[in-house]
């Protein structure tokens, strides 16, 4: 699961410090339909999980599965002091995957046992993944 893949990989890579631009923000369906934000913020702290947590909260979202997988692996806290500025959650509006033509292709092939295998268990794969990210770059 990615919630647990990607604290396990910080935990191996083991980041000494991690600094976040929220200058300008994008919420939505980004990266390429998402409304931007100039939020003007910056977070920066040596323990990462803090700033997903602080980042979490300044977006309006809950704890979610991955930070909290972080916190049992010993890969930092969810609790946090800000300093500096405080800041208040702006309640980002969330993607809505449905309306994402990418997600939507790959999810109705993904559901078809012979699609599933032809697609995303052979070779195919690399051919359909290069064409979803050609669609993302434009």
């Amino acid at each position: 699961m990615a919630h647990e893949a990607i604290p396990e990989i910080n935990d191996l890579l083991k980041p000494k410090f991690t600094l976040v631009d929220g200058t300008i923000t994008m919420q939505g369906n980004g990266p390429r339909n998402g409304d931007i934000i100039l939020t003007h913020v910056l977070f920066a702290c040596k323990d990462l999980v803090v700033v997903d947590s602080a980042i979490s909260d300044f977006m309006g979202f809950k704890n979610k599965p991955r930070k909290l997988f972080a916190e049992k692996i010993g890969l930092g806290t969810i609790n946090y002091e800000v300093m500096g500025d405080d800041f208040k959650p702006l309640n980002y509006k969330k993607p809505d995957m449905s309306k994402h033509l990418v997600f939507k292709i790959e999810f109705f092939f993904r559901n078809l046992p012979i699609t599933n295998w032809l697609f995303f268990k052979t070779p195919l794969f690399k051919f359909f993944s290069w064409c979803a990210t050609q669609y993302n770059r434009v």
